[in-house]
């Protein structure tokens, strides 16, 4: 569990010798990891910032986290060519300004069975890599590279109360996908969907 970390989470940058990850399944691997409500701050180049390297991610679940301004060459949440991901849950999310091949990507093997919903980017590329089988109801806002989802959102705008200081939501999204506990409440405690719209992002 990854929970509530008391700072910003930064990784160090990637070199020849070692990896620059915040979370990194290298070595093991990881069944049953929970990432919710972090702020990770990577803006130093890495491979990804939820990564699984060498080893994979199966039936786990990063949700309610904040990913600003991180830079990460395979993708934020993302599998490698040795490592992928697989059962992953990606709900409630938000990403903003982040650099990389995109938000959430399989990897290379048999990523399977992963799904995202009710995810804000924002001011990035919004692209879905390979072996995510479900992505609906995510929300995009001057992203590039945005997929279509048959419940998602896009806009131009800047959906926070200030983009740069507070990425607290300024007006409510589209409706979201109402999600079981424990996806039920945000970092802040505030039951999500309480005033009757499930919101986007974390």
């Amino acid at each position: 569990l990854v929970e509530r970390a008391p700072r910003r989470l930064r990784h160090a940058a990637s070199t020849r010798r070692y990896h620059g990850e915040d979370i990194n399944a290298n070595g093991g691997g990881f069944s049953g990891l929970v990432v919710r409500h972090n702020v990770f701050d990577s803006r130093s180049s890495g491979t990804a910032v939820v990564c699984a390297n060498n080893s994979n991610i199966i039936n786990s679940s990063v949700y309610g986290n904040v990913f600003v301004d991180c830079a990460a060459g395979n993708g934020i949440i993302a599998g490698t060519s040795a490592g992928y991901l697989a059962g992953v849950q990606v709900f409630n999310n938000t990403f903003a300004r982040c650099s990389g091949a995109g938000w959430f990507v399989g990897g290379t093997g048999a990523p399977t069975g992963n799904v995202a919903n009710n995810n804000l980017v924002f001011g990035m590329s919004g692209a879905v890599g390979n072996g995510i089988g479900v992505h609906d109801y995510n929300a995009y806002f001057q992203t590039t590279a945005t997929p279509t989802e048959a419940h998602g959102q896009t806009g131009a705008g800047d959906p926070f109360m200030d983009a740069r200081s507070n990425l607290h939501l300024a007006a409510a999204t589209l409706p979201g996908k109402t999600l079981a506990a424990p996806f039920d409440v945000d970092a802040d405690a505030v039951v999500r969907g309480a005033d009757g719209t499930w919101d986007i992002g974390a």
